[in-house]
């Protein structure tokens, strides 16, 4: 994330989300999509605390803005981020905007979550 957050001056992340490998919103999963070693957290302590980093990291490169300068959201699923990113860009879209970028970065167990979501291939 360090690298990421180092970005933030001059990429800006609007929206930074946080989610779990849990791929649907009905808490399931595709079986080739499940990492086996890590263990359920229904509390979201993991994502939670990787929100926590994000807006230190943020802060600590950019000392004369807000920590927040970037807004997160933590959710339970993929289908649940998906979801809200369709929400957020209808908004964008109905605001005007030409155009919102999506980058999906994680273990390729969340990758190809969104994939199995977006019912997309990697072209």
């Amino acid at each position: 994330m360090g690298p990421l957050a180092s970005l933030q001056s001059i990429v800006h992340f609007d929206h930074v989300v946080f989610t779990p490998n849990i791929t649907f919103a009905s808490n399931t999963y595709r079986g080739d999509l499940l990492n086996h070693g890590a263990p359920a957290d229904p509390e979201l302590k993991a994502q939670k605390h990787l929100e926590s980093s994000w807006v230190t990291l943020v802060a600590a490169g950019e000392p004369e803005k807000q920590a927040t300068s970037s807004q997160t959201v933590v959710l339970p699923s993929i289908e649940h981020s998906v979801n809200w990113i369709d929400e957020y860009t209808k908004a964008e879209v109905e605001k005007g905007t030409d155009q919102v970028q999506v980058l999906v970065t994680g273990s390729l167990h969340l990758v190809g979550g969104v994939q199995s979501v977006l019912e997309c291939d990697v072209i």
